[in-house]
């Protein structure tokens, strides 16, 4: 029969086992001697095994950033489009180059909306469907623990990965596939779109986005 399962005690860091480490080490080895050090080799081990979980929902995560950089695109498009319209109604345009410039500009902005809606669609189906998997794989990984691992992890440790610490992940996931992407595009496409109205203007971006940064 196995010892009941008991608290580990709190005085040291690396006597506390790092969320989802049963997943890393084969059953009877010494799970905490993950928090002792990190060279790359654990962190990129966490996040291969990590990737794993995603498995038949990679359409989606794929799909996620193919949409944003449609919007990202648009987006700057939509003010250029707009100053072409200022130029024309300064050259005294007719009323039907107005409503044609309009009528792009709405046409766009639904597009946008379009992209915008069908990327948290497809991250968020993404992101839940990677949970749904990253809770079985480790609902799996602790029903193979050996005698000497149970003894070490209290039920309530154990509940708190497969809940508080998953969510985490999967938020985290959902950014990086999201905003990850999108913030990148909006800034080389809004430089692209700088160049293209003016190039002189634009020269303020080589001294203002390096004090920033």
């Amino acid at each position: 029969m196995p010892k009941k399962a008991q608290n580990l005690p709190h005085g040291r860091l690396s006597d506390v086992p790092s969320p989802m480490s049963g997943l890393f080490f084969p059953k009877g080895e010494r799970t905490e001697s993950l928090w002792k050090t990190d060279t790359g080799g654990t962190t990129r081990k966490m996040l291969k095994t990590l990737m794993r979980s995603v498995r038949e929902y990679k359409k989606p995560a794929i799909l996620t950033p193919v949409f944003i950089a449609g919007e990202v695109i648009i987006e700057c498009l939509i003010p250029f489009v707009t100053a072409l319209l200022v130029n024309e109604i300064q050259n005294d345009c007719t009323m039907q180059t107005i409503l044609r410039y309009g009528l792009i500009l709405i046409v766009m902005a639904g597009l946008s909306l379009l992209c915008g809606a069908m990327a948290g669609r497809f991250a968020a189906t993404a992101a839940c469907g990677f949970a749904k998997n990253l809770r079985h794989d480790m609902f799996g990984a602790i029903q193979d623990y050996s005698f000497s691992n149970i003894d070490k992890f209290s039920t309530s440790s154990l509940v708190t990965r497969m809940t508080t610490d998953v969510s985490n992940v999967q938020m985290a996931f959902m950014m990086i596939i999201r905003t990850a992407v999108r913030c990148p595009m909006m800034l080389v496409f809004a430089l692209i779109m700088a160049i293209i109205t003016s190039p002189k203007m634009s020269i303020a971006f080589a001294v203002i986005i390096p004090s920033l940064a």
